[in-house]
């Protein structure tokens, strides 16, 4: 006769559960930090079309930088401010971004990527164990017992 540890298949349960409400949370911070950036970059795009194509290409060129070299960029070639050198020289920048919103559309970007990156790190090793504890249920199902995610809730 077939027979195994509720208590410890109830935990298994628990952790799985648990592990897929924080995965999905992530999902949904993930989401919720798109919406925000695509209404930042949606913003920027508006600024830098009232600037001219030259802007919304080198906008476009930034855009598909790795977020390192994004970063890096320096905002004189982003921000539309009229700066002075201390030559006495001042020119204005030619994308039409202003200050905050740049340093808050790299600020979202690098959040993003964090959160990504939370996520993938959270799935990647845990996959196994996930696809155990499944299979563990599907046997305890098989050898006629009651089943544990029931009994789990």
């Amino acid at each position: 006769m077939p027979s195994y540890n509720e208590a410890k298949m109830v935990r298994f349960i628990e952790w799985k559960n648990d592990h897929f409400r924080k995965v999905r949370r992530l999902g949904q911070m993930i989401e919720e930090k798109r919406r925000e950036l695509n209404n930042v970059v949606s913003y920027i795009n508006d600024a830098t079309r009232s600037y001219g194509q030259k802007a919304v290409e080198m906008f476009d060129q930034i855009r598909r930088m790795p977020l390192n070299e994004r970063e890096a960029v320096d905002p004189k070639t982003v921000v539309k401010v009229i700066y002075r050198e201390a030559q006495g020289e001042s020119y204005i920048a030619n994308m039409g971004i202003d200050l905050s919103t740049w340093t808050k559309y790299l600020l979202l970007c690098h959040d993003l990527e964090l959160l990504e990156r939370r996520r993938s790190d959270m799935q990647t090793p845990n996959e196994p164990m996930l696809r155990l504890v499944q299979d563990l249920r599907s046997q305890v199902i098989a050898w006629g017992f009651r089943d544990p995610e029931e009994i789990a809730a």
